[in-house]
């Protein structure tokens, strides 16, 4: 806690005024260097946490209380997401890196439960309180107004954490949703994942993966975002799962570095039968055999689901398996995750799923819940 303490003061006193600096810096995550007074926010950390500074005694800012529950939370964020984030929108503000490593640093203190890292936060975030009826007491950052409304602007995702570890077991598993919007019903499948299986953090990011035109140098092409032609072209800098200038990835890259025994679940969606109905992998282009990944496909085929192991099977399908995917190759160990492989991937499982597999109503998707809740074990009391 100390360490992000002070990476936090180090990062605002950088920041000054929201990354007017000119001066070109290099992400502690890995990233390609950025210009820090190019397409920065404007917005810096430390403007006041939102609304928190008001609620704040002589210790900092205290969490807002709100009622519901976490699921509701992240449907209404996204609900509201889909109005103005959606493709084509521009609506993601890149942030300069100073503003990324700061916003990051505030995002994982707070959800560790430090007081005073909620008021560290731009002015559009808040850090919210909520007893989920399943999950227990749970720290929420997000962009809502002082009642706990969706009012998102800068649209870098929603964070969360238990706060009771000590009350109840709990999965150390970060369950994680990159592409909202576009990988439907993954944000409530991640939600629901992270509430019933008392997952230890929860992260959504907050924009549509191709809401902004800019793309990004890192590895790896798709056609997702072409709506001419079939051609692949870069990945666009609002995709959270592969451009190391989203805040969403500077998160994962601070708790992956801060709990180093921290698994992570990334969940995403296909429509390709060719692959079966889920593609499990570890990102690392080799089926791993043992860890995460191998326990959650024994657990997906234990309940009657296909699945198409990448490393091992080969239908010859284009089968989507995360090897560019920056998140994964951070945790792997890569220390330029946008154009190199890591070489360690034992805590990352990227699963893509049919969507049957994402409804939460349908017998497919509940025995994905079970599949999941089953390949990672809960610990403590």
């Amino acid at each position: 806690m100390k360490r992000l303490l002070l990476a936090i003061a180090a990062a605002l006193a950088a920041c000054g005024d929201g990354g007017a600096s000119t001066s070109t810096s290099t992400s502690s995550a890995g990233g390609a260097p950025v210009e820090d007074g190019a397409g920065g926010s404007g917005a810096a950390p430390g403007a006041g946490g939102g609304a928190n500074g008001e609620n704040g005694g002589a210790s900092g800012c205290v969490p807002i209380e709100i009622g519901g529950d976490v699921a509701s939370l992240v449907q209404s964020i996204a609900d509201k997401m889909d109005e103005s984030a959606g493709a084509g929108s521009e609506a993601f503000v890149v942030p300069s890196s100073k503003e990324r490593e700061a916003f990051a640093a505030a995002v994982v203190a707070a959800l560790l439960g430090d007081d005073e890292a909620g008021c560290m936060l731009p002015p559009s975030y808040r850090w919210v309180r909520l007893t989920d009826p399943d999950a227990g007491s749970v720290e929420v950052v997000a962009e809502v107004d002082a009642d706990g409304v969706p009012s998102p602007s800068l649209h870098w995702g929603t964070f969360a954490s238990l706060s009771d570890l000590e009350e109840a077991p709990h999965r150390p598993v970060a369950v994680a949703a990159p592409h909202p919007l576009f990988d439907d019903l993954t944000e409530m499948q991640a939600a629901t994942i992270f509430s019933r299986g008392r997952a230890r953090f929860l992260a959504v990011a907050g924009a549509h993966r191709c809401s902004n035109a800019a793309e990004v140098d890192c590895d790896g092409k798709t056609e997702v975002c072409n709506d001419v032609d079939d051609t692949p072209m870069p990945f666009r800098i609002s995709d959270a799962a592969h451009a190391v200038e989203s805040p969403f990835y500077a998160v994962h890259a601070r708790l992956s570095d801060e709990l180093p025994d921290l698994s992570f679940l990334q969940v995403h969606g296909f429509g390709s039968t060719g692959c079966f109905q889920a593609v499990v992998s570890d990102s690392s282009g080799t089926w791993p055999g043992a860890g995460p990944a191998a326990a959650l496909a024994t657990e997906l085929e234990a309940r009657d689901i296909g699945v198409f192991h990448c490393g091992l099977d080969d239908t010859g399908a284009a089968c989507p398996c995360g090897e560019t995917n920056v998140e994964a190759r951070y945790s792997a160990g890569s220390t330029d995750a946008c154009h190199e492989v890591g070489d360690d991937y034992g805590r990352f499982v990227h699963l893509e799923q049919l969507h049957t597999l994402r409804e939460p109503d349908s017998a497919e998707g509940q025995a994905t819940l079970e599949a999941i809740l089953a390949a990672f074990e809960p610990i403590g009391p």
